[in-house]
């Protein structure tokens, strides 16, 4: 079994990064429509979007 080279490692850290970033988007995009009643969680989603867009 031979080892994986470390370009090929570093991409698919990067992609897998990539993905959850994309995740976080979903789920802060989510809350901010649906916590009206939810200021907290409103302003977790929104420093959640400002992180991420920033």
């Amino acid at each position: 079994m031979g080892t994986t080279p470390a370009a090929e490692v570093d991409i698919t850290i990067e992609a897998t990064w990539r993905r959850a970033e994309g995740w976080a988007l979903v789920m802060a995009s989510a809350v901010m429509l649906s916590s009206d009643d939810s200021p907290v969680l409103r302003r977790i989603a929104q420093e959640s979007m400002t992180e991420l867009l920033g």
